[in-house]
């Protein structure tokens, strides 16, 4: 009799209790970080998010891609379990581990099992949950840190809803991402038999798969973006859990070339329920550049049409920048179903580079019960930082020489200066962040000084400039190719180096108050013509005419008078700020006018 007891204990193990214990997994991620100042020293985080109240018989193996294996159900890994609903827990489990020398390792992790029922992998109870890291080492290439996965990779969507999401990724060392969706292993190097992906025909059972789409004009689509990250499945078919995998690869500039610094492959779960409920929604504001200094504030408003309690979420890399991270502040609107995020952003011109910093929102409804799942969107919000030198002005201080100068440049991350010129104006707009001079804007690079320097004399390598061209300047700071490359040039800088331009003296000098106090400027603002008055104590000779702000004289009188009126005419002069002037051999005077 016992042993018939004990037969039947086993076939009950066999049947049911083992799916219980090891059937459990639903998605993870393997995390890889060099420990600064500890040679080859690695941090490797493995976070696992699995059924609530699922006992595992092994919490996994990791094998480290050097020949270590390190069995994971010894308590010692595991730093914390935290729920994150009534259905799923997260574990995480460190390891510190030394690798052997530079190289490639490939650092994997896998449990039995995956959780029961996923409906795009077969027998999901019996297959295998795998997931990787490929790690470089590489001194030529400097110390990385891992991308950052911000969100869960868990989520909840409905039947005939576009579902769209973003793991809300960021690289600590501003490496470039790319993304893409590849099937999900159960080993090394072997992929999951049967697996397709969750807008597969046989999801679809009973509707027209040609318009089974949100919009009901097409059929339904899986595709995530390369470069954002954004996926977007329109629409879910059939109730159920299915599972994906993103690969995120890091890439970094060296010598003009990009290559890769690893990657890392996050396994999703997505369950598609039932619902009487409408997902919230909200705007993204459009992408932007701000000038490091400036202070950047926004809001979003997130609103619900079911009028239910909506939360927002929001992630990024430059909420956890040292020093000046940016902030935000959320909370309820003034009416049911709305919700607020406040965010400001003042960045120095440390934070400057060209790729954009990526800020990530999501915005989550929580109907009651009786209305079924809560519903997610997600949006992404790109802020690029220029850093952009300032304060760049000239003097003329000897025909077909032009003299510049700057304002002091601290940020440590640009290698030097940059200074270009070029016959006459061209103008570009400095607000959409662009990198540098325009490549056929006919700037030319006359010279390159360290950032410490604020002082150049152009005449042309020594042949003297041309005393009858206008030559404009800017100022662009260089960086490192991994951080940018190039900043925002600054802004134009014209001057024509010939004697009149000695007269201006691009109004370095201080005015005279005797000759300030004789000089009446009339009419302003003005439009076909402007009188100077001019009352002199002796007979001298005076120089009076109208230049813009950049330097670029319209008109120009030489005199030798005591008392005199003149007046400068304004046909062809644009409407905008000049410069009127009146100088002597020792004195000079400017007065700003408009033209309209």
């Amino acid at each position: 009799m016992k042993n018939y007891f004990c037969r039947l204990l086993l076939i009950f193990l066999l049947c049911y209790g083992f799916e219980g214990l090891a059937s459990h997994m639903r998605g993870g991620e393997i995390k890889v970080d060099r420990i600064q100042g500890s040679g080859l020293r690695y941090k490797i985080t493995i976070s696992n998010y699995l059924n609530a109240g699922a006992v595992s018989d092994s919490a996994g193996e990791l094998n480290l891609g050097d020949g270590v294996v390190i069995d994971l159900s010894n308590d010692n890994f595991l730093v914390s379990s935290e729920p994150l609903n009534e259905n799923i827990l997260l574990e995480v489990y460190e390891v510190f581990h030394t690798f052997p020398g530079p190289g490639l390792y490939l650092v994997s992790f896998k449990e039995f099992n995956r959780n029961a029922g996923i409906l795009n992998i077969p027998n999901s109870a019996e297959v295998q949950f795998y997931t990787e890291s490929l790690v470089v080492i590489d001194p030529f290439l400097g110390s990385n840190t891992q991308s950052v996965f911000s969100f869960p990779p868990i989520d909840i969507v409905a039947p005939g809803k576009a579902f769209f999401y973003n793991p809300g990724v960021y690289d600590p060392d501003s490496d470039s991402l790319s993304y893409e969706l590849v099937t999900p292993k159960q080993s090394i190097d072997e992929n999951i038999a049967g697996y397709v992906l969750p807008n597969d025909i046989q999801f679809y059972d009973g509707l027209n798969y040609n318009s089974a789409n949100e919009a009901n004009n097409g059929p339904p689509t899986f595709v995530i973006d390369a470069v954002t990250g954004d996926l977007t499945w329109d629409a879910p078919g059939s109730v159920g859990e299915y599972n994906f995998a993103i690969k995120v690869e890091e890439w970094r500039k060296v010598t003009g070339r990009w290559i890769s610094m690893g990657f890392r492959v996050l396994d999703i779960q997505i369950t598609v329920r039932e619902t009487n409920n409408e997902r919230p929604g909200f705007e993204v504001p459009k992408d932007t550049c701000v000038i490091a200094g400036s202070l950047l504030q926004t809001s979003l408003l997130t609103t619900d049409p079911d009028g239910h309690e909506v939360i927002f979420k929001t992630a990024g890399e430059a909420y956890s920048l040292a020093g000046n991270s940016a902030t935000f502040v959320t909370g309820s609107g003034n009416t049911a179903g709305t919700g607020f995020l406040d965010f400001s952003w003042n960045p120095s011109c440390e934070n400057a580079r060209n790729s954009p910093y990526a800020f990530y929102f999501k915005s989550i409804d929580v109907p009651p019960s009786s209305a079924g799942a809560g519903l997610a969107v997600f949006g992404t919000w790109n802020v690029t930082v220029a850093g952009a030198p300032e304060g760049l002005h000239g003097q003329v201080k000897k025909v077909g020489e032009i003299t510049l100068s700057w304002s002091d440049y601290f940020c440590s991350a640009a290698k030097n200066l940059a200074i270009y010129r070029i016959e006459n104006s061209f103008t570009f707009p400095r607000d959409n962040c662009q990198p540098g001079v325009p490549e056929d804007s006919g700037f030319e690079l006359i010279a390159t000084v360290n950032t410490d320097d604020n002082t150049l004399t152009d005449n042309d390598g020594g042949a003297g400039l041309d005393p009858n061209t206008t030559y404009c300047y800017r100022l662009v700071a260089v960086f490192d190719d991994n951080i940018g490359g190039e900043s925002v040039a600054s802004a134009e800088f014209c001057a024509q180096p010939d004697e009149e331009s000695l007269v201006t003296g691009i109004g370095d000098r201080e005015p005279s108050d005797d000759l300030a106090d004789k000089v009446i400027i009339y009419p302003n603002p003005a439009q076909e013509k402007v009188n100077i008055n001019v009352d002199l104590a002796d007979f001298r000779p005076l120089v009076v005419g109208i230049s813009d702000l950049r330097g670029r004289v319209y008109e120009k009188r030489q005199f030798s008078s005591q008392n005199s009126h003149y007046q400068i005419s304004l046909a062809g002069v644009a409407p905008g700020m000049y410069l009127v002037w009146v100088k002597t051999a020792t004195q000079l005077v400017t007065r700003k006018i408009v033209v309209n």
